[in-house]
């Protein structure tokens, strides 16, 4: 198997995302890093950024083209009682695997 040279990472602010992040660097690939609504690029360059957006990850994935894609997003910062809050994530959370997943095989 080759070596991975491209990597996105989905979830690169929280603990897991950092651990891989430092873990894929030692190796020598330098990955691109997506947390909350920011993009996080190889070379320092950040920028605002929708995982919800397909334009937006349609666009990483035709100039980025990576080898391998990590999504570690989590979302666990529920107020207690607030119906609208989760009612948006268990209908947000299914629709960003599917716009990954409809921009890889695109």
């Amino acid at each position: 198997m080759s070596e991975v040279s491209r990597a996105i990472i989905v979830g690169v602010g929280g603990q897991d995302g950092r651990l891989l992040r430092r873990s894929l660097r030692a190796k020598g690939v330098d990955p691109v890093g997506i947390a909350r609504h920011r993009i996080h690029y190889p070379d320092g360059k950040e920028d605002d950024f929708s995982i919800l957006n397909e334009q937006h990850i349609q666009r990483l994935f035709s100039e980025y083209q990576p080898d391998q894609i990590y999504y570690l997003a989590a979302h666990h910062s529920l107020v207690p009682g607030s119906a609208m809050q989760s009612h948006r994530l268990r209908t947000t959370r299914p629709f960003t695997r599917l716009t990954l997943l409809d921009s890889i095989s695109s």
